[in-house]
């Protein structure tokens, strides 16, 4: 096991995570889709929005990603209001 109790590591099978490296890395993915989306439904371009999302995922905090968090489940239940300011489709 690594210093931080993250991976394993068993010769010939290679690296695996424990319980705690899988946390880690579901709640990183977790962020890294809220930004995505956070960023779509401002009508930031895919492509933009994907490259963003990398660089700001490792800087935002976690109280922000809650905030956008609110904002997007705001956004699907009131899609109408994004329409009318044309920032969605």
């Amino acid at each position: 096991m690594n210093g931080m109790g993250l991976i394993v590591y068993e010769r010939y099978r290679g690296f695996t995570l424990t319980r705690s490296g899988e946390r880690l890395a579901k709640s990183v993915q977790q962020k890294h889709l809220t930004i995505l989306k956070f960023l779509q439904t401002l009508g930031v371009e895919e492509k933009i929005a994907r490259m963003d999302a990398e660089g700001i995922e490792h800087h935002v905090h976690k109280v922000t990603i809650n905030r956008m968090e609110r904002f997007l489940k705001f956004a699907n239940t009131h899609p109408s209001l994004f329409k009318e300011i044309g920032i969605a489709e």
